[in-house]
């Protein structure tokens, strides 16, 4: 290259201080252009009321739910421990023989998985 092709210091630093002018203008049209507002808090309290006021009202039809299931099933077994007990132990020793298979099952199942991994 020859001295007359490299371009000189001050026409660098020239060129460089009107590219860093046109980025710091293009900056400015660009924060111009979208403009950044603080939400207000009292946009934030409503939102937060509104989903607590949701988890009560859904943990209130959950209890219900609950209580009404419970309700049903305790009713259904002390029916069938008065009127016929032979059904009430039928009931209560299939329901620890399912406990215990379904645990067992479980409890293989989970050891295979550990094996394979």
């Amino acid at each position: 290259m020859t001295k007359d092709n490299i371009p000189s210091e001050k026409q660098s630093s020239k060129t460089e201080a009107e590219f860093v002018q046109s980025m710091n203008h293009s900056f400015e049209k660009l924060e111009q252009s979208f403009s950044f507002t603080t939400p207000d808090v009292n946009f934030f309290e409503q939102k937060i009321a509104q989903q607590k006021k949701q988890i009560r009202k859904k943990w209130r039809q959950d209890l219900l739910l609950f209580s009404t299931i419970a309700i049903i099933i305790l009713s259904l077994m002390f029916t069938a421990f008065f009127q016929q007990p032979y059904v009430f132990v039928v009931l209560q020793v299939a329901t620890v023989i399912s406990l215990v298979g379904y645990t067992g099952y479980e409890f293989r199942k989970g050891k295979e998985r550990v094996r394979h991994e």
